[in-house]
């Protein structure tokens, strides 16, 4: 009865966004009925103290509980942000993916490199160990088509698609797709025409 494994520091509390001045005032009065616990020490003192400061606790996790659930609702429309208050709220360091370079070049250069070297060294090992069959097509077959032409796609196209994409985007478009759409009578033949400028050159 007489151990006491509880310890009050302020500093720490002063720097938890969750330490409410409710929690500031509450953890007064537990010192308090420390205090008088041990100049008293007697039974109705430490099961007063002991009483306090059990409820200190839940109050604190719930305090915790409430700030961090907050905290993540108001994330809830930005799966960025989201992650990101996940992240930190794990302790999670998010290491760079990319090698370090001196430039963008370089690092651009490095990427072109690893993928060329990828695709060499697998293209032998494909064709080594597999033998295409096609039961159903002549013995000869036809040479498949350089894609040298393309046809033109039409406003009627670019709009569909558009109407099948979702109301998604990121932190990165300049603007919503929702308001793309909304907009889409203005803004499609434009796209029309940049889609087929990239088609044709």
């Amino acid at each position: 009865m007489h151990q006491l494994s509880t310890k009050f520091s302020s500093r720490k509390s002063k720097s938890n966004p969750w330490f409410t001045s409710t929690l500031r005032a509450f953890k007064s009065t537990v010192r308090h009925a420390e205090n008088i616990w041990k100049c008293t020490h007697s039974a109705l003192d430490w099961s007063s103290f002991k009483s306090l400061r059990n409820r200190y606790h839940n109050l604190i996790l719930a305090s915790k509980k409430q700030y961090y659930s907050n905290l993540v609702s108001s994330s809830s429309d930005n799966p960025r942000r989201l992650w990101q208050t996940v992240n930190k709220l794990l302790h999670r360091n998010s290491s760079s993916p990319l090698p370090t370079c001196t430039s963008a070049s370089a690092l651009a250069d490095s990427l072109a490199s690893f993928f060329t070297d990828k695709t060499s060294k697998l293209h032998p090992s494909l064709t080594s160990s597999f033998t295409p069959s096609f039961p159903h097509l002549p013995s000869s077959p036809k040479t498949p088509p350089d894609f040298s032409t393309f046809k033109l796609a039409s406003t009627s196209e670019i709009s569909k698609i558009l109407f099948n994409c979702p109301n998604k985007q990121c932190d990165y478009d300049p603007i919503p797709t929702w308001l793309l759409k909304e907009c889409s009578a203005l803004l499609v033949p434009t796209i029309t025409n940049m889609v087929n400028l990239s088609l044709i050159r």
